[in-house]
């Protein structure tokens, strides 16, 4: 039997030692076994040259506590980055602690064999410059970061994120059906959830959590729904940031934008506001400015042009919403229908106020028309304005103003050219027409026949008529 001298193993230094060491060989595998100096076996290398597998341990002692360290590391083939430890013991051979290495991942152990810290050489790490679609909660708050990757399986894999330092951080769990359908997990340092992801092709889903140290807590994700394909068309979308009170779960605030429109919300989901980028929008092709037609709410209107974006439904329906182009806020809504029955076609369209509140509707059906607005005055009182005809030529058209609790308080009507104006309670103040466009009556006879109340007198000619 030949012995070796031994310096290092695994690149690290053992010539304080003054080990030696002896090969056996069997078949592919090679055992080399390390002496000390009373040449008592302190431990053992087995390696396969045909698979790379590798193991090895040697326990040797500790001058500084009296009791013993044992060295060890294992890996199943040259492609493996292998699994290292040290473990400490003291006189009695009771464990003081430790580390671990795998993965480039170091784990300090105490003497329970809990894990005490966490940390990697981040020279040896990838660094982390995008962080979109992570979980905060899992990366560092500031600083570089940096991830670990390893393979799972050809869909699957684990990733640990570090801070510039090379502390744990985080995790994310990757998982994959091999088609369209995959997701991940993301968990703090103490393997506490702190987010989702998912797609399938058609869904795309996220929801983080993150402790913002101050006693609250914020969620924040997004959902978008498509028709799939190689070409998909939007359907929906949606992304969210909530804040709540981490110990109660009361909300306490937030915003969320749907398809383009900002919802802020104060305590308890309160609606603070509604706006877009109208100007981004616009150069977009989502939101339209064009005149103002006269079948709209007035409060609709910004200098004779409306702001607005249009969904089509499935059914023919269509949504349109209603912007104020300097804000961006939404001011109003309408839905609108048509539909033909018996030949007859019939159309119109119902508008809301920013609160889905009605504030008045338009109707057609090609013989009956009309239209009604409401609007909030914002002293106590509100004006109705409308118009209906029935295609015959009678028409009518009113403004009446009524005070919040629906009582009449004044306005005015007009029939077919005349016109009732109104006081409180409905009590008639007067009657008027507009005679502009009435035939006048000048025969005598004519005028005969009428009684003296209908004939009037011309006060530049002093000549009689009536007007009919």
């Amino acid at each position: 039997m030949s012995l070796t001298a031994v310096t290092t193993i695994n690149s690290i230094d053992y010539s304080s030692y003054n080990l030696k060491s002896y090969s056996a060989m069997d078949g592919t595998k090679t055992t080399v076994s390390y002496l000390d100096t009373s040449f008592a076996v302190v431990g053992a290398k087995v390696s396969d040259s045909a698979t790379g597998e590798e193991s090895f341990i040697i326990k040797l002692p500790d001058s500084t506590t009296g009791g013993y360290k044992e060295n060890g590391s294992y890996k199943s083939s040259s492609s493996d980055a292998g699994f290292n430890w040290t473990y400490n013991y003291d006189s009695s051979s009771v464990f003081t602690g430790g580390t671990e290495t795998e993965n480039n991942i170091t784990t300090t152990l105490n003497s329970s064999w809990g894990v005490a810290s966490e940390a990697a050489n981040v020279g040896n790490l990838t660094e982390v410059t995008d962080t979109t679609g992570l979980a905060a909660g899992a990366l560092a708050s500031s600083g570089k970061i940096y991830k670990n990757v390893v393979d799972i399986s050809s869909t699957d894999k684990e990733v640990t994120f570090f801070d510039k330092d090379g502390a744990v951080t985080g995790y994310q769990y990757i998982w994959g059906s091999g088609q369209t359908m995959n997701g991940s997990s993301f968990f703090d340092k103490d393997d506490n959830l702190v987010g989702d992801t998912f797609t399938d092709g058609f869904l795309t889903m996220s929801n983080f959590f993150v402790d913002n140290g101050d006693g609250t807590r914020t969620e924040s994700g997004s959902y978008k729904e498509t028709t799939g394909g190689t070409s998909p068309t939007t359907l929906l979308e949606r992304s969210y940031s909530y804040v709540f009170n981490t110990s109660t779960g009361d909300f306490v605030s937030g915003s969320e934008v749907v398809d383009g429109e900002t919802t802020t919300y104060g305590a308890n989901w309160a609606v603070q506001g509604k706006s877009v980028d109208v100007t981004a929008l616009i150069t977009a092709g989502t939101i339209l400015e064009a005149s103002a037609p006269d079948d709209v709410p007035t409060n609709f209107v910004i200098a004779g042009k409306v702001y607005t974006s249009t969904e089509t439904f499935s059914w023919g329906d269509k949504e349109t919403t209603y912007y104020d182009n300097t804000s961006g806020a939404v001011i109003g809504r309408a839905v609108s229908f048509s539909n033909t029955y018996n030949g007859v076609k019939s159309e119109g369209t119902t508008y809301f106020d920013d609160d889905w509140n009605w504030v008045g509707d338009v109707f057609s059906d090609g013989t009956w028309t009309s239209r009604r607005f409401e609007k909030d005055n914002g002293n106590g009182t509100k004006t109705e304005t409308g118009f209906e005809t029935d295609g015959s030529g009678w028409s009518r058209e009113w403004v009446f103003v009524f005070d919040n609790s629906g009582t009449f308080l004044s306005g005015s009507e007009t029939q077919n050219g005349v016109t009732t104006t109104f006081g409180a309670n409905w009590e008639v103040t007067g009657k008027s027409a507009d005679t502009s466009n009435l035939a006048r009556l000048e025969t005598k006879a004519s005028l005969d026949a009428l009684p003296d109340s209908f004939v009037l007198t011309d006060s530049t000619t002093s000549t009689e008529y009536a007007l009919y």
